[in-house]
């Protein structure tokens, strides 16, 4: 038997790989880049068999297999594979067409083709019949062909389809199972994360209770201490206490947001919407903070317009966002600076606007202000408390109510925070 291969492919990584993979099984290899280079190679060296590559520049495989058939005289009768992706059921009548005596798939599975070529080179041993003459005339998908090859031929290629059918099914049968197998680890790993988020309310709950009832008693007893006006408390005391109520109050506040996170992560985040005046809401929520920045020595500026639409939404929500933008525009602007609220209609949305005169947000920070307990430690005054929630909570807020939340800022020229809300009925004032 003949061992001697010509291998004619125009990738030299695949042709390397290919005679690598016959050298270790005991084969010769030729190596040759194209057509033209086979048929010169082919009459100068009697091959055992032909591995050709269908679609090479210049002269193709059919071509170059055609060829070889056509003139046993100058090449022999070698069995020529061709190597083919079968991107199309053509491609099989083609090779048959061209008098190719089978074909192998790309990518390669080295025992299989090693096993079809040890086939191929035993068959064509045994048999040494001549291509038929003349050959027989079909269409297939509209398409004419002349087959040229032998009923041996013939069937060899379409025992090879079978072959590869049938490899193909136990490749789609192994990645159904694997995905099956996937879907249950993911499925045990969701009803793990849900026992765990169950744990995590639970714990949250019964902690926050037993946080909140002391709390509640010490803010209540400094509130009466510092109410007793006519009492002769030292003004240092007096002093610490007042501290003491402060930071009550934003113990008390750290506990919501935690409690505000774990119901957003949870999917749970209730909203109770109502037809609410645009106006009135952002002058509602600045109120409450404009004795913050009084403080501070910084102005605060609204400039809402007249005759704005109504905005379908859960007030206390709202508020809570209004509270956490301009508190943190007021916390990151220095004394003198001014914190402005706006609002406006665009896109069938009110679009309110934060914005401050403080020292802006560095371009790398902008990514990741509303990530979850994310601060960043470049600007403001170091001293700010609370666990980097406040940004956060007010985006699953928003987006909550089927809006959006967004930050602009240079460094050095304050911040601007926008988030919107869709309007009730464009053109119902407020």
């Amino acid at each position: 038997m003949n061992r001697r291969i010509l291998v004619v492919e125009d990738s030299r990584t695949q042709a390397k790989a290919l005679h690598a993979l016959l050298v270790r099984h005991g084969y010769e290899v030729d190596l040759v880049e194209s057509g033209d280079e086979a048929l010169r190679r082919a009459r100068a060296v009697r091959f055992g068999l032909i591995l050709s590559d269908i679609l090479m520049p210049g002269m193709s495989g059919y071509e170059l297999c055609r060829r070889i058939k056509d003139d046993p005289d100058a090449f022999g009768t070698p069995p020529v594979v061709l190597l083919t992706s079968l991107g199309d059921p053509v491609d099989i009548v083609r090779g048959l067409e061209s008098g190719a005596d089978n074909y192998l798939t790309k990518p390669y599975e080295p025992g299989r083709l090693i096993s079809r070529i040890e086939q191929i080179l035993g068959d064509h041993a045994a048999r040494r019949e001549q291509t038929s003459e003349g050959g027989v005339a079909l269409r297939f998908l509209g398409e004419s062909f002349t087959i040229r090859a032998r009923r041996e031929q013939i069937l060899d290629f379409f025992l090879s389809s079978y072959e590869e059918l049938i490899e193909t099914n136990r490749a789609l049968e192994e990645s159904k199972q694997t995905l099956h197998r996937t879907l249950a680890r993911e499925q045990a790993a969701r009803h793990a994360a849900e026992a765990a988020t169950a744990a995590r309310d639970r714990v949250l709950a019964t902690v926050t209770h037993d946080l909140r009832n002391p709390l509640n008693t010490i803010l209540m007893s400094a509130a009466l201490i510092l109410d007793q006006e006519d009492s002769d408390l030292d003004p240092r005391v007096r002093g610490r206490i007042d501290v003491i109520r402060k930071l009550t109050h934003q113990m008390n506040r750290l506990i919501q947001d935690l409690l505000d996170v774990a119901t957003a992560e949870g999917g749970r985040l209730a909203l109770r919407p109502a037809p609410q005046d645009t106006a009135a809401l952002v002058r509602e929520g600045l109120e409450m903070l404009e004795p913050i920045a009084a403080e501070r020595g910084i102005r605060i500026v609204l400039r809402v317009p007249e005759g704005l639409p109504r905005i379908s939404v859960d007030r206390s929500r709202i508020l809570q966002v209004v509270s956490n933008l301009v508190g943190n525009a007021i916390k990151f602007t220095p004394a003198g600076g001014t914190v402005t609220m706006a609002a406006r209609i665009e896109d069938g949305a009110i679009v309110y606007t934060v914005s401050d005169t403080g020292p802006g947000i560095a371009p790398e920070d902008l990514p990741r202000i509303f990530d979850r307990f994310w601060k960043s430690h470049k600007s403001g005054d170091s001293g700010r408390t609370g666990a980097g929630l406040g940004l956060s909570i007010a985006r699953d807020v928003v987006e909550a109510h089927g809006g959006r939340i967004w930050a602009e800022s240079e460094s050095g020229k304050g911040a601007a925070f926008h988030f919107s809300i869709p309007i009730v009925q464009a053109g119902q004032p407020a």
